[in-house]
């Protein structure tokens, strides 16, 4: 069996078992709200739309539906069509690669839910009220981590290997000054960030929480919330802290690592969901002001600014990468 052949059965077996999750993962109950003032509330992704338009935010409602429902319906879609294509006959190999490219850079939006539920999860600790994820969330992380897995495999299986590329030149101002203060402010920012409170929920003078997102992804695994806390720490924490280090490597480190580094960084930018995180707090907190009061602390602005350096290197990096 040829690599090409293999890549495009894999890609199949992924883009099937994402269909299905997705579809489990939208109808499946997300979280469960629990109040001592009302009855048990269960959420699904749709239901938490739903939840959104009736309260009158149909702003948010449109925000939350555009990027959980159809934009990964739309993506699973696409890859349908680019896996039909490639076996029927050969396509138009760059307008497949912009395709998969697109889909490549927006597949992370879909997990707003995901830290829509787990800032939900996270903020909600008030004493007469708690919240608790539900099986609905996991299954619909899943059917996005492999829709996003099978875009890879998929454009791999299309274009197998890279030719061989020139090292990227010194830096000595220029482009390569303005990625090496991007890279450190990034850095920075996120350092600060990560710590930071970025949500205060308070209700009354006795109840508070104050949501941040690595202490607070390690207060929910404490609490046996393993998925929602596994998801905060590995795609909000981990992966941007990877990316912020690998961009201060391609910045500063040896001239003849800087066009691996710069393809590694590009590949992370996938997966680092900082921006997306950003979106969810906003969301969070227009939601909450129906149960607390609540407040977007310091921590915030340094989430938008750690987000919005690492944007701009990125871009950055991808214009040096394709001019190379």
């Amino acid at each position: 069996m040829s690599p090409r052949r293999g890549g495009l059965i894999l890609a199949g077996v992924l883009w099937l078992a994402s269909v299905v999750l997705l579809a489990g993962g939208l109808s499946l109950p997300t979280v469960t709200f629990f109040t001592l003032a009302s009855p048990l509330e269960v959420y699904s992704s749709l239901g938490g739309v739903r939840s959104l338009w009736s309260d009158g935010n149909g702003v948010l409602a449109t925000v939350v539906f555009g990027f959980s429902v159809v934009l990964p319906t739309v993506k699973l879609v696409l890859l349908a069509r680019a896996l039909a294509g490639a076996r029927t006959s050969p396509r138009d190999a760059t307008r497949e690669a912009a395709t998969l490219d697109l889909l490549r850079t927006l597949g992370k939006w879909s997990m707003l839910d995901v830290f829509l539920v787990a800032a939900f999860v996270g903020g909600i600790r008030l004493g007469l009220a708690s919240a608790t994820s539900r099986a609905g969330i996991h299954v619909f992380t899943l059917a996005v981590l492999l829709s996003m897995v099978c875009a890879i495999v998929l454009q791999r299986a299309l274009a197998p290997g890279r030719p061989a590329t020139p090292t990227a030149p010194p830096a000595s101002g220029g482009p390569r000054g303005v990625a090496r203060l991007l890279a450190l402010a990034s850095a920075a920012l996120l350092a600060a960030a990560l710590a930071s409170p970025v949500l205060c929920v308070s209700r009354g003078a006795v109840f508070r929480t104050d949501f941040a997102p690595l202490p607070s992804a390690v207060q929910l695994w404490l609490e046996r919330e393993h998925g929602v806390a596994l998801e905060l720490l590995v795609f909000v924490c981990v992966l941007p802290a990877l990316r912020a280090v690998l961009a201060l490597g391609a910045a500063f480190g040896p001239v003849t690592w800087r066009r691996r580094l710069d393809g590694w960084c590009e590949r992370a930018d996938e997966w680092a969901m900082l921006e997306v995180f950003a979106l969810a707090l906003l969301i969070v907190r227009v939601k909450f002001d129906e149960l607390a009061t609540t407040r977007l602390y310091a921590g915030y602005p340094l989430v938008l600014a750690a987000a919005a350096c690492a944007l701009a290197d990125g871009l950055l990096r991808r214009r040096r990468l394709r001019a190379d």
